[in-house]
């Protein structure tokens, strides 16, 4: 039996349920199952999005193999607490343990996960941030990811503007990525990808997504003709991503939220821009090779799709 973690916000569980179906095709004559937040903790956000918002059906170990094969529990429930310990002093005498699997950084693609032996149990827990683990699905994670039909109120007037302009996304995140370590993405970023945009779309109008529309004003003020969308909070949240894949082209900041608003975009010619670095520590960015990256800081350190 391999198992993979699900935990974090929607875009992150939508990276490890692409992983998810990428082992189901490597190892097809294997048990593939789910562990719903055994593993990485209590629900924070919105707690598990895929069923709700794509329908996606569950196939969930339960969640004493997930402890068995895990080597700890979460730290931040305290019920755990005895459990970790005993785990600490295993890890000391003998190393982890071989059935735990994790990354050391979620952004790289390691290779390994397509060769372990079919004959012993996994758990494997990361946010897998790498097109190359699940490339060969895309065609199926496009129709798995179908959002619900949007068919009243404020979204569907933001979808008729969008449908009818040459729309683009401009995601801005703030909110839960001040002290999380997650680069907070500066003016200058936003007034790079703008310029780009321009020079190769005309009339292009701005669809502004945002957490925090109280904490943007300076970024407002480099984009001339916008709408911010509003409205979509709480387990209505996925409906920005959806409106972000209905636009032309799409500015996304180091979010895998509006990683996979531009993935599902189904424009052929789409633009979508992101910063060359998702986290300071991560070697990769939040974007596929074909999409432009520019520096966050200006300043172009290195390429980041080596590995």
């Amino acid at each position: 039996m391999f198992v993979v973690c699900f935990g974090d916000g929607l875009g992150n569980q939508m990276f490890q349920y692409a992983f998810y179906k990428a082992l189901k095709v490597a190892y097809p004559n294997n048990n593939i199952k789910m562990d719903i937040f055994h593993i990485y903790g209590g629900h924070i956000h919105n707690g598990f999005e895929l069923n709700s918002v794509f329908g996606i059906p569950i196939d969930e170990c339960d969640h004493r193999t997930a402890l068995l094969l895990s080597d700890y529990c979460p730290y931040q429930e305290k019920r755990y607490w005895f459990m970790n310990k005993m785990y600490g002093i295993r890890r000391y005498l003998f190393g982890l343990k071989e059935s735990f699997i994790t990354q050391d950084d979620p952004t790289c693609y390691y290779d390994e996960v397509f060769h372990l032996s079919e004959l012993k149990s996994y758990i494997l827990k990361g946010n897998w941030v790498n097109e190359k683990y699940f490339a060969n699905c895309r065609e199926e994670l496009i129709k798995d990811f179908t959002f619900p039909e949007i068919v009243y109120g404020a979204n569907k007037h933001y979808k008729e503007e969008i449908l009818k302009s040459n729309s683009i996304s401009v995601h801005i995140r703030k909110g839960d990525y001040i002290n999380s370590g997650m680069i907070n993405l500066p003016v200058e970023y936003y007034k790079q990808a703008k310029k780009i945009i321009e020079e190769k779309v005309s009339t292009p109008k701005y669809f502004i997504f945002t957490d925090d529309k109280h904490a943007i004003s300076e970024y407002l003020e480099v984009f001339k003709e916008y709408i911010i969308v509003e409205g979509n909070s709480g387990n209505q949240s996925y409906r920005d991503m959806q409106l972000m894949s209905l636009c032309k082209h799409n500015i996304i900041p180091n979010s895998t939220f509006s990683f996979w608003g531009a993935y599902l975009n189904s424009n052929p010619n789409k633009i979508v821009i992101a910063p060359n670095k998702s986290k300071l520590d991560f070697r990769h960015p939040f974007a596929l090779k074909e999409w432009t990256t520019i520096p966050f800081n200006g300043k172009n350190d290195s390429k980041y799709f080596e590995r």
